[in-house]
């Protein structure tokens, strides 16, 4: 699996016990450094660089808290407005890469995560292809970014999708949605909630409901 946004590591540690081989990608060296500490080197990759929709080098803005740290000044912006919890501090230049490069380094995955503070959208403009399942953060007062990120070609009709509100764990529908029914829910939540949208490929119907 391709853990984007790695953070501490804490996906990445779940799918290591799962026996997966985990390229983990954080563009936070200090954060790559407590991840790397998780041991398994034989089963574990941590590329310290951002991933996005070019390469070259780019500003990453280092939040108070590991888990705000983003490369989006738009989302900086409104994640202060929004969220007083969220401070940045330090800023340093790190490399981006993109997914289609990191796939053709280590194959193609059987599951991306993605967790960059507001720049998923541009994560997924490098992606050219389809893994079997795919999942992404979203915040509820960032209603269009979830729009941006579900208009990318990879998630076609032969795509369905579930919902994850909080670190709950917990899908919140029994069955697999289109897209206009996560477009749906999301404009009902309170714009105080943010979990994660997954998607699964290679599905040819859309269960009712």
């Amino acid at each position: 699996m391709f853990d984007v946004g790695a953070t501490m590591g804490e996906y990445s540690h779940t799918f290591l016990q799962l026996a997966a081989r985990v390229i983990a990608i954080e563009p936070n060296p200090s954060c790559c450094a407590a991840i790397r500490a998780l041991g398994h080197k034989r089963t574990l990759t941590v590329p310290s660089e951002a991933v996005g929709d070019r390469l070259g080098d780019v500003t990453l803005f280092v939040g108070d808290h590991s888990g705000h740290s983003t490369v989006s000044e738009e989302w900086k912006e409104k994640a202060s407005a929004n969220d007083p919890g969220c401070h940045w501090g330090a800023t340093i230049k790190v490399r981006m890469n993109t997914l289609d490069r990191i796939r053709q380094e280590h194959g193609t995955p059987d599951f991306i995560k993605i967790d960059v503070e507001g720049y998923e959208a541009s994560v997924l403009r490098g992606m050219s292809f389809q893994p079997k399942t795919l999942g992404f953060e979203f915040h509820a007062y960032a209603r269009e970014h979830v729009r941006e990120c579900l208009l990318h070609p990879a998630f076609g009709s032969a795509c369905v999708f579930n919902i994850v509100i909080g670190d709950s764990w917990e899908f919140v529908w029994s069955d697999w949605r289109d897209r206009g029914a996560v477009l749906d829910y999301i404009s009902t939540l309170s714009g105080k909630l943010f979990g994660d949208i997954y998607a699964k490929f290679d599905y040819k119907e859309v269960q009712p409901g």
